[in-house]
């Protein structure tokens, strides 16, 4: 109550401020991921020169490479955990 008073704000609009807040700030941070320097480094150089994929990665998303056609269009998007988990245990 006082904190709302020195906002010269009624309780109800106080808690109901500070909630929304609150709530905004946890799903923010379980929808951006930070990486370390060396993370985000990785992930450029994956992107730039992605690797081939490996028999793991193959049967998960049992890709069917077509005669002649590269093989990494055909492979579904991955999220960046993904591909870094992916990197750190071929």
């Amino acid at each position: 109550m006082r904190a709302s008073a020195l906002q010269n704000t009624p309780v109800t609009e106080f808690v109901t401020r500070t909630a929304v807040s609150a709530a905004r700030r946890v799903i923010e941070q379980h929808e951006r991921i930070e990486l370390s320097e060396r993370d985000s480094l990785l992930l450029l150089n994956m992107l730039e020169e992605p690797p081939p994929p490996n028999a793991k990665l193959m049967a998960r998303f049992g890709a069917v490479p077509l005669l002649g056609a590269p093989l990494s269009p055909l492979l579904p998007l991955m999220t960046i955990s993904k591909v870094l988990e992916s990197a750190r245990n071929p």
